[in-house]
């Protein structure tokens, strides 16, 4: 759905789906370069995937901007320390101020 905002909104974007590997992931952003990386978490049981990918993008690219939603967060913001540049959105209300705010 973040996808097709982004699209909708005249942005290049591209859907991974679910299963992308972080490396992967890695080598497409040093390819493509995107100003922000959207990553979506259900499964609670998946954050600490959710904690290793930010960690990593943001070591290697310290200037990406990464936003972070899902189901996951809504029981479960606590046990996800901030990064720089993370942020956490809750609604297509807030990405929408989100984008209004570049």
């Amino acid at each position: 759905m973040i996808s097709d905002t982004f699209e909708f909104l005249g942005w290049n974007s591209f859907f991974l789906g679910g299963n992308m590997p972080v490396e992967g992931l890695l080598e497409l952003l040093a390819d493509k370069r995107p100003d922000v990386l959207c990553l979506s978490v259900s499964l609670s049981s998946h954050l600490e995937e959710f904690k290793e990918t930010v960690r990593k993008a943001g070591a290697r690219f310290p200037e990406l901007e990464i936003l972070a939603g899902g189901q996951a967060f809504r029981e479960n913001a606590g046990r996800v320390k901030d990064a720089p540049r993370l942020h956490y959105l809750k609604s297509l209300e807030e990405l929408d101020a989100w984008v209004a705010n570049r």
